[in-house]
């Protein structure tokens, strides 16, 4: 059937002028550069797409000039989502012991102004925020008040984020027994019953919202104890990371935490004002 619609709407593998048209696209919303060799990947997730709406790519780029909600569909579509709990947790021990200056030599400050607050500047589905929040709720007794901002250029992650629901067989691989009986629910409606909810009791501490790292900006009001951009970096050009970096600098508290991907750095951080304290994490 779906063949049948693909050759109605002439829905052909993209060509190599439409695929740098999508990708030019997606890269002015972005900042991210598709290379040539992720064709067959742009391909596969706009077809999809494409035989859902009926449309040939023509029409369909024509669409993605008149309409948001199709553009963040699109956006969505080419966008990576990987995200798991706890993961990289050599962050969150970061994370505990920067607040609770556990280590001795720790080159972190001794003060805090609460209430503490992170960001999560790529969220995806929420999980890393929950984490987050598991985290700092352990050493509430040490750090007192919290809260939390978990922020994602797609619009579908963030209202993902929003709802906390999550598939139990994924939890229960990735989270602790301890911390699923603390902190989530389950059969919260029957025809839920293979999912958990975060609990509720975090939300007036959590906000999540929309973001773009190239072109939005927060109200000058908000800054950061800590603040994650994990496993993002690695998809921009220099130019853009370097733009992305002072961005967030502005948003973090003197004495303040940002925290890349295990995988990433950040060349010449001192001309960020930024001082390397040990791998992808950099202070203030």
């Amino acid at each position: 059937m779906k063949d049948d619609i693909a050759k109605l709407f002439n829905i052909e593998p993209l060509s190599n002028i439409e695929f740098e048209k999508f990708s030019e696209l997606f890269r002015k919303i972005s900042g991210i550069n598709i290379k040539a060799d992720k064709k067959g990947l742009v391909d596969s997730r706009l077809r999809k797409k494409l035989l859902d709406l009926q449309i040939s790519p023509n029409d369909y780029f024509n669409l993605l000039q008149q309409s948001k909600e199709e553009l963040n569909e699109f956006i969505s579509a080419l966008t990576t989502h990987k995200t798991d709990w706890f993961r990289e947790p050599i962050h969150f021990r970061v994370i505990e012991d920067y607040f609770c200056n556990r280590k001795a030599n720790a080159p972190y400050r001794k003060s805090l102004s609460h209430p503490i607050s992170c960001w999560s500047a790529a969220c995806s589905t929420g999980e890393e925020i929950y984490t987050l929040a598991m985290t700092l709720n352990q050493l509430n007794e040490d750090i007192g008040n919290w809260k939390l901002l978990g922020s994602d250029i797609s619009s579908h992650c963030v209202e993902h984020a929003k709802k906390g629901i999550y598939k139990c067989d994924t939890i229960d691989k990735q989270v602790s027994k301890e911390h699923i009986k603390r902190y989530f629910l389950r059969n919260i409606d029957p025809k839920f019953k293979d999912l958990y909810l975060f609990t509720p009791e975090f939300e007036h501490r959590i906000e999540f919202i929309e973001y773009n790292l190239i072109k939005s900006k927060l109200p000058s009001s908000y800054s950061f104890d800590v603040i994650l951009l994990r496993n993002v970096l690695i998809y921009f050009e220099k130019e853009v990371i370097s733009h992305i970096v002072k961005q967030l600098y502005t948003y973090l508290k003197p004495g303040g935490l940002l925290i890349l991907g295990l995988a990433e750095s950040i060349s010449n951080p001192e001309q960020f004002n930024l001082k390397r304290l040990e791998s992808s994490v950099y202070l203030k």
